[in-house]
């Protein structure tokens, strides 16, 4: 948030959303997506999407019951910078945002 007072940087604001969700009741926890992205801005990749659960209060089974993956642009290009050279038809006209997908496994 680079207009905020003061100045936070991107991993400054994820760690107080993450003291601010698990605060709730029942707690909330952010899934890490298997991408460093989920969005394009400016040409950059960078993590602007969340999954926000519940139930889920032990990082093994964030691991192993629920996983967010990325899809589309963000996942083809690794988060890396859109080439300018590069025809990206669904970037320029559909969206500069990256599909994503909970994938969920039963519990057993």
């Amino acid at each position: 948030c680079e207009r905020c007072a003061p100045r936070i940087s991107a991993q400054e604001e994820l760690r107080a959303l993450d003291q601010t969700i698990t605060a709730f009741t029942p707690a909330l926890h952010r899934l890490p997506p298997d991408q460093p992205c989920t969005e394009y801005y400016r040409g950059h990749g960078t993590l602007l999407d969340h999954v926000l659960v519940t139930g889920l209060d032990d990082q093994t089974h964030h691991k192993t019951l629920a996983r967010v993956l990325v899809q589309g642009l963000c996942a083809e290009l690794s988060c890396g910078r859109v080439p300018r050279a590069k025809s990206l038809s669904a970037y320029q006209h559909l969206s500069d945002h990256c599909p994503i997908v909970l994938e969920l496994a039963p519990a057993h």
